[in-house]
């Protein structure tokens, strides 16, 4: 509005509406490409839709909102705040960057096809780093906390399983980075978690990292933490945080951050090829604590009921089953009143005699006998007591089947490839029988689910991207320049996922959709602005100088906002930070390549593009009015 006011005479309302004019169609356009870019975001479901759906609603929200302002709003204030007498200095550090930018852009244009040769090398080393930077579903958040769980073997009594709890604790209470230390015997009084005995939980709250001993770190800490349980054989130990596994433990039904589930009928198979998956899992680099839950192994009392032992007596089977499910099982006979609750007498034989096979043999049987009369002999004559034999010690379901659950982490290396090198040596290895099937679960489940919605999101939201695009610019080729600026935006998110060692996540993603936007917006006004002066007939060399020299200031300023308003995220370490740092990390990657180099590379492109032609002629190409080289 400004430079309107400056190239007309001026009067209240024609640089506005020139103005406005002239801003509104790429505006609309590129805020609108934005809002598309989100699209993925909103079809999100699960942990990551709850955490990125807001942001996803409030970002679309915001710029919307910001665009209804900008055409309406601000050409309204802008009547009150500029007057004809204003005038406009420009300062030394805009003076320089202006110049100095002009000439860069005069150089690689000069060198046009040596700019584009590195560029596209560039662009496709870029492409090839993505495929090495691994995969994870979400960060893993930093609750300052160890979840630490203990799996005893399933035969353990109460009493033995509460003698060792403290022992452990006192274990875990040697670490100095250790705050307290609490522990949970068992099912939780509530009733909502079916486990026995067997399962020892932790809830060990850290110190703040700042106290921590120098060069330590959670992955150290947890191996200095396996290394003293190693005192400690038969029991099987798992590290998470509480949240963590909570939130994993609903998702996957199984308590670890990732697990196995074999699904078959048999408990003694499934128990023998979850003992070989997790021997495999094992030798697999960045798998940490792999463990099974037993589903057999639980001492069982056997009573066999001797068929032609009960034919030779005239006894029916099912009135031997009575006795023994009344003896040992237990029968309420009758109920006690007390106000107005109601308690049941139930009558079984005392607990040493019910584990007790020679008590249990001495139970008597009535039998009928000749002349109408009734007899007794003892139990042990018509069944067979089998005591201490392997039976099931949890029988694990999930729609209708039975199956076999096995827990692990990773640590040390991204999800996706540690889990794409685990299936195959699991694979390779021949385990699962005829008829049984594995499914991996977890984080990694919520990961190949996300990126099977992805994969046809992304392309739905780019074609309809490239459909605004055609119609903001009217051609194709103006749309696809477009496109290839934002391709060149993101090699700087990859590089800088790469520097930092930072896995590709959901979060990242995020980040990539920003980046994504701000090359759009910036790339749609910077055609506008070309369009505009060869409008006017200026030649196609001077037009794109001009436009760059109107888009230097802002983009230079929306990068540098975004980078410094970004980097204390992308260099944090606290609490919770972990969730938005991949974001960051990616966005002022991008932004810093697009202020060193995509704003050199639109210019460029479209010093190929041909001349509209009047009367509907063949498009004239574009001179760019210097020898290249």
């Amino acid at each position: 509005m400004r430079r309107s006011q400056d190239t007309e005479e001026f009067c209240p309302f024609n640089p506005l509406i020139r103005a406005s004019d002239e801003i509104q169609r790429p505006l609309f356009f590129s805020t609108s490409i934005i809002i598309c870019a989100f699209i993925p975001l909103f079809a999100m479901t699960g942990p990551a839709g709850a955490l990125f759906g807001p942001m996803a609603n409030t970002y679309a929200f915001a710029i919307g909102g910001a665009l209804l302002l900008a055409l309406t709003l601000a050409p309204v204030l802008c009547s009150f705040l500029f007057r004809p007498a204003m005038s406009e200095k420009e300062t030394l550090v805009n003076r320089l960057m202006t110049r100095s930018y002009l000439r860069e852009v005069g150089h690689v244009l000069d060198h046009r096809f040596a700019f584009l040769s590195v560029m596209g090398g560039l662009l496709i080393g870029s492409g090839v780093m993505m495929t090495t930077l691994g995969g994870e579903f979400m960060p893993e958040l930093e609750e300052g906390n160890l979840w630490i769980r203990a799996k005893l073997p399933a035969t353990i009594s109460r009493e033995e399983a509460a003698r060792l709890a403290p022992r452990l604790r006192a274990v875990i209470a040697e670490s100095p980075e250790v705050r307290g230390v609490m522990s949970h015997v068992g099912r939780p009084d509530d009733g909502t978690d079916v486990t026995g005995f067997s399962n020892l939980e932790f809830n060990v709250p850290l110190r703040p990292m700042a106290e921590w001993r120098p060069g330590m770190t959670r992955s150290r800490l947890q191996d200095e933490l396996l290394a003293r349980f190693e005192a400690f054989p038969g029991v099987d130990f798992s590290f998470s945080q509480l949240i963590r596994d909570n939130v994993q433990e609903a998702l996957s039904g199984v308590k670890g951050a990732n697990s196995v589930k074999i699904y078959g009928t048999d408990l003694a198979k499934l128990e023998q090829a979850a003992e070989r998956i997790v021997e495999v899992l094992g030798r697999v680099p960045g798998v940490r604590s792999p463990g099974l839950f037993p589903v057999v192994g639980q001492p069982n009392l056997e009573i066999r009921i001797d068929r032609r032992a009960c034919a030779r007596y005239g006894i029916n089977v099912a009135d031997v089953e009575e006795v023994v499910a009344v003896a040992i099982g237990g029968r309420a006979f009758t109920q006690v009143v007390e106000g107005e609750k109601l308690f049941d007498i139930v009558l079984r034989l005392p607990e040493d005699r019910r584990s007790d096979p020679s008590a249990i043999a001495r139970i008597p049987v009535d039998v009928p006998l000749p002349g109408g009369k009734q007899g007794r002999i003892p139990l042990g004559q018509l069944v067979e007591i089998r005591p201490h034999q392997p039976g099931a010690s949890a029988i694990y379901r999930e729609n209708n089947r039975r199956f076999a659950p096995i827990k692990f982490s990773v640590a040390g290396r991204d999800l996706a490839s540690t889990i794409a090198e685990a299936q195959r040596k699991v694979e390779a290895a021949g385990i699962v029988p005829e008829g049984y099937r594995l499914e991996w679960s977890g984080e990694f489940a919520q990961m190949q689910e996300a990126n099977a919605r992805l994969r046809w999101i992304v392309p739905l939201s780019i074609a309809l991207i490239l459909i605004l695009l055609f119609t903001a610019f009217n051609s194709l080729v103006y749309a696809l320049l477009v496109m290839v600026n934002v391709l060149a935006a993101t090699m700087g998110g990859i590089w800088a996922l790469k520097l930092t060692g930072t896995p590709f996540s959901i979060s990242a993603a995020v980040g990539f959709i920003s980046v994504f936007g701000v090359a759009v917006q910036d790339g749609v006004l910077m055609i506008t602005y070309f369009n505009q002066m060869r409008g006017e007939g200026i030649p196609v060399r001077e037009a794109i100088l001009r436009g760059a020299e109107l888009r230097v200031r802002p983009v230079v300023m929306t990068s540098l906002t975004a980078i410094l308003g970004l980097l204390p995220a992308a260099l944090a370490t606290s609490i919770g930070s972990q969730a938005q740092k991949p974001l960051a990390i990616v966005v002022v990657g991008g932004m810093l390549v697009t202020l060193l180099l995509t704003r050199y590379l639109m210019p460029v492109l479209y010093s190929f593009v041909p001349a509209p032609a009047p009367d509907g002629a063949p498009p004239v190409p574009a001179p760019i009015d210097s020898q290249e080289s």
